[in-house]
């Protein structure tokens, strides 16, 4: 079950989905003979009924320890230890341009703004025995069935409750085998899937709403200082003015 407003929507807090879990009583599983492993707890953060839904990968060992450890600051977990870096992210793409502080963004008593992960659960990679949620990691591991399926799941679950009011889904990753990982699936998942004209990927339609990929805003991100400097001559300078010049004609009305 789900924690829902009036309208069906998610809201702010933690989330009972068991979707996945059909299989097994615990919270805790290996994925595909254990190259990946999922920890059941999800959540969810920020407007019942977001204009515009940011969205991580899935939610690493930081934020998963934080809500196990100390699940009455719960407004603190997402995207911890780098929300400065998640609003400049964001800025750069023509997004929260007046914000100075995002923690109130995360809180229950926001209205225009919606977080969480693709994957609402934790779901880590599991390399030489031992846990890892870096995103390349996490990306090779979801190229196998079960952890494909949990990603998929999620989005078939989550994305078609959204209302029209939710014009724009922002994911937080851009490394080329995301994009090329989430646009596949999109493509397979919603019919009226279509590519952005020369968006190289980083844009696309499904579900009725747009999407675009961002800097993933992860201090290990090497190539966030050269994209949110958005040079057109340099590569992830040149995805932050697509995906710029791409929310500016999604949301013109939007400073």
């Amino acid at each position: 079950m789900l924690l829902r407003g009036t309208h069906g929507n998610v809201i702010h807090g933690r989330l009972s989905c068991r979707v996945c879990w059909s299989d097994c009583h615990g919270n805790h599983k290996l994925l595909d003979s254990g190259k990946s492993q999922i920890q059941n707890d999800p959540g969810y953060w920020g407007a019942v009924d977001p204009a515009i839904l940011v969205l991580g990968m899935t939610k690493g060992f930081t934020q998963s320890n934080m809500l196990s450890d100390d699940p009455q600051q719960f407004d603190g977990v997402a995207f911890a230890r780098f929300r400065p870096r998640l609003l400049q992210s964001l800025q750069a793409i023509g997004l929260m341009e007046a914000v100075r502080n995002i923690d109130p963004k995360l809180t229950a008593a926001e209205k225009e703004y919606g977080f969480a992960s693709m994957v609402r659960c934790s779901l880590t990679a599991i390399l030489k025995g031992k846990g890892s949620s870096a995103s390349g990691a996490v990306i090779g591991a979801m190229k196998y069935p079960e952890a494909r399926q949990t990603f998929e799941t999620c989005a078939k679950t989550f994305l078609p409750k959204l209302t029209k009011r939710t014009r724009l889904v922002v994911l937080l990753g851009n490394a080329d085998s995301y994009v090329e990982y989430t646009n596949a699936t999109f493509a397979r998942l919603f019919p009226d899937y279509v590519a952005y004209p020369k968006g190289e990927g980083q844009v696309f339609r499904a579900g009725g709403r747009f999407y675009v990929h961002t800097a993933h805003p992860s201090g290990s991100n090497g190539h966030f200082g050269p994209f949110i400097a958005a040079r057109a001559k340099d590569v992830q300078g040149r995805k932050c003015c697509i995906v710029r010049d791409a929310v500016a004609k999604i949301l013109p009305s939007r400073a």
